[in-house]
């Protein structure tokens, strides 16, 4: 059974900018900015904090926050620290939803402007127009606190090829989505890898560059009514995973992550 989910679409929508204007009370916009920028660096510091101590840190259930923890097995060697990064927040909103709603998710509340959110530590300080807003990430949060912990997945050398084909196809091509341009679809490129057994699924990012954003958006899901991308990081049922993160000439930066319930580490 293969499943696949296309956030292209959402990224694809939402330009990385967007003019904002508003009313604002000369009596009141010198201290309600002032508040906001102080809750800002407040948001900010607390993120800060959160990815730089994810080694120190602990979930509910004992397991390590940081990446040497979370993403530590299988063929984790073949990752690059951006990509292990990934898989430790993939892997951290398995085993401890519930903590990784009130540490990533619900603290972006703050960051939104209408339907505008702005990534405090986005050293670019761009916009991203939201097609949801607020009530989207405030849905994401409910759904992972009423989650129950999951296993972790293990780093598979073929995913992680696998996910490296189609993040260098996109690279070189432009495209967006889960087709490759030979055709190929997520379940052909594993196959082509390695054997998986019976479920195989693939979500794909486009723009963000830290683990954290990745991680984040895919969750929230925004515009996306099926949710496809929070479904398949949050299926119990999957067992293996392999990123790859490589250049785009539209987006900056194409994420593929590809997903199994179990896969061997031989090519058929």
């Amino acid at each position: 059974m293969e499943q696949s989910s296309d956030w292209s679409l959402a990224a694809a929508a939402a330009p990385r900018g967007g003019a904002v204007s508003r009313y604002r009370d000369p009596a009141r916009s010198s201290r309600s900015g002032t508040l906001r920028r102080a809750g800002l660096a407040i948001v900010a510091a607390t993120l800060a904090g959160c990815t730089a101590d994810l080694g120190v840190g602990r979930n509910t259930q004992g397991i390590a926050w940081g990446s040497d923890n979370l993403a530590s097995e299988g063929a984790i060697g073949m990752l690059t620290a951006e990509e292990r990064d990934v898989v430790a927040h993939i892997n951290l909103a398995r085993t401890d939803p519930a903590a990784y709603a009130r540490t990533f998710i619900l603290p972006r509340r703050i960051l939104f402007h209408d339907k505008v959110y702005v990534d405090p530590l986005d050293p670019r300080g761009r916009g991203l127009r939201t097609h949801e807003g607020v009530a989207v990430v405030e849905e994401t949060a409910r759904e992972l606190a009423d989650t129950p912990p999951m296993g972790s997945l293990s780093v598979s050398a073929a995913l992680t090829r696998a996910a490296r084909v189609h993040a260098a196809d996109q690279s070189a091509s432009g495209a967006t989505g889960h087709d490759g341009t030979g055709g190929s679809t997520p379940s052909t490129r594993v196959s082509e890898q390695g054997r998986w057994e019976w479920l195989v699924g693939e979500v794909a990012a486009y723009g963000p560059a830290t683990g954290r954003e990745i991680v984040s958006r895919l969750l929230i899901d925004d515009g996306v009514p099926s949710r496809g991308h929070r479904r398949s990081i949050l299926d119990p049922r999957f067992g293996a995973i392999g990123v790859s993160i490589a250049s785009h000439p539209h987006f900056g930066r194409a994420v593929v992550v590809d997903f199994a319930d179990a896969v061997s580490e031989a090519p058929p």
